[in-house]
């Protein structure tokens, strides 16, 4: 008997859609995804029937409008598993930022005029509005990443979550930690989120010479509120602040520190 193919549906809500854009980026792989599963709905590519029932709901963008709320809880009526894809998804990401301001003054920048004022909400992630089932963090999210979790969906499993920091993909790549480089003094070093932020990436920022700016957000064991007080000896309050809001400040390990 002919084993029933996956069926998969790709929505996007507030984002820049750099997570679809990921998946478009599997040039190699893609003619096989679409081969192994069947998708429904791919809004980046076309969107085929938005309302039709599927296994799992790849969703990228936060919670932001108001209509966004109805939306994301008829994608969960409609799916079995739901995944969110990327930081935005996850925890609200970059448009979570308005959030810790006061009268949201970046909305009153951009659209001075009454008339042109949007639908605007507190920007969210999803988990604030239905049950998530599992969590593709980063921004965007690691396309190699979304191929091992739809690889194990097809095969009938739960993808395994990493709960575990980035430094520890550095010391597996043999990366030089950019932190005790800055720590020592040495040319090349700098802050580095790595410590606190989710694995996941391959630590593809520090493999390069970039400190981690914490997309993946901090994962659940991370001891946040020591590595805040290792960072304010070396950086005024406001840059704490302004390193740790950038991706997701509004996270439950975080919230307090911005």
């Amino acid at each position: 008997m002919k084993k029933k193919k996956l069926r998969i549906g790709i929505y996007s809500l507030t984002s820049c859609s750099g997570c679809q854009e990921q998946i478009m980026d599997l040039e190699e792989e893609l003619p096989e995804i679409v081969k192994a599963v069947d998708i429904a709905n791919f809004e980046m590519v076309k969107k085929l029937d938005e309302k039709a029932k599927v296994d799992v709901a790849f969703v990228e963008g936060c919670v932001a409008k108001a209509e966004e709320i109805e939306r994301v809880r008829e994608i969960r009526r409609k799916c079995g598993f739901l995944v969110s894809m990327g930081t935005c998804a996850t925890y609200g990401g970059i448009p979570a930022i308005r959030n810790l301001h006061e009268g949201w003054k970046f909305e009153k920048l951009v659209y001075p005029d009454d008339s042109m004022r949007l639908s605007a909400i507190k920007a969210s992630p999803l988990s604030d509005y239905v049950k998530v089932d599992y969590f593709i963090r980063g921004c965007p999210m690691n396309k190699l990443e979304f191929l091992e979790v739809l690889k194990s969906l097809a095969a009938g499993k739960k993808p395994r979550e990493l709960n575990y920091a980035v430094c520890v993909e550095c010391k597996k790549r043999q990366v030089p930690c950019l932190l005790v480089k800055f720590l020592k003094g040495e040319e090349g070093g700098g802050i580095c989120l790595g410590p606190i932020t989710y694995a996941g990436c391959n630590a593809i920022c520090p493999a390069n010479g970039v400190p981690c700016l914490g997309c993946r957000g901090p994962f659940e064991d991370s001891n946040v509120e020591s590595y805040v007080q290792m960072l304010e000896k070396h950086l005024k309050g406001e840059d704490v602040k302004r390193m740790l809001s950038t991706f997701a400040g509004t996270s439950k390990k975080l919230i307090k520190f911005v």
